[in-house]
């Protein structure tokens, strides 16, 4: 009997999901993500749309590459975040699920099609797919409410430090938990910021 391999990103990039507590830094190549840009607060009505919209699209995708014998595992829920200084109304956030280099434009018309013939369309209209690479960055794995995730920082803007770098670029979140099924204290989250070298360290 024929096998096909099963593309498995989260196993084969490991080092960029890494989950340890401890601030590290990785280096994250450049890659392919299902994507949706929002803004608003996290959680709301747009933000729980624009998620519902990714995971229908990537779970097409994978039933199609299933059926074509090459199936992939879904990565979990990803976000960039930028002007968080503003009231959440106004903070702005670009949600993704990265996929499989083979993963093409007409891979997801196709699969956008599908589900809009099956009255399950409601927002993947706004999935697009985009490449783009981060480079060096510092990670950490926050356990708790998201409203504390700023500790996590401080420890990984710390760790930054003492290797002569700065935060540079997005903040980037990397969802570990279902949020409506996890107590807020057992909430699993990889942080990740971009980095540089600061000026006095260049």
């Amino acid at each position: 009997m024929r096998t096909h391999r099963t593309v498995d990103l989260r196993r084969e990039r490991a080092e960029e999901y890494a989950s340890s507590r401890q601030p590290h830094l990785v280096r994250v190549a450049r890659g392919r993500y299902l994507a949706v840009d929002g803004q608003g607060e996290p959680g709301g009505d747009f933000f729980m749309r624009a998620a519902r919209a990714l995971w229908a699209i990537a779970s097409t995708l994978r039933r199609a590459a299933r059926a074509a014998g090459r199936d992939f595992r879904i990565m979990p829920l990803e976000a960039q975040w930028w002007d968080t200084s503003e009231p959440q109304e106004r903070w702005r956030y670009k949600l993704m699920i990265r996929v499989p280099e083979v993963v093409g434009d007409r891979d997801l018309a196709a699969a956008r099609a599908s589900l809009e013939a099956s009255g399950r369309g409601e927002g993947v209209e706004a999935v697009e797919l985009e490449r783009f690479s981060e480079g060096r960055c510092v990670q950490a794995l926050h356990v708790g409410p998201y409203t504390r995730e700023h500790e996590t920082i401080d420890r990984m803007m710390a760790a930054a430090a003492a290797r002569g770098l700065g935060f540079a670029g997005l903040h980037h979140e990397i969802y570990l938990s279902d949020p409506l099924r996890t107590r807020p204290e057992r909430l699993r989250t990889v942080l990740r910021h971009p980095v540089r070298r600061t000026p006095a360290h260049a």
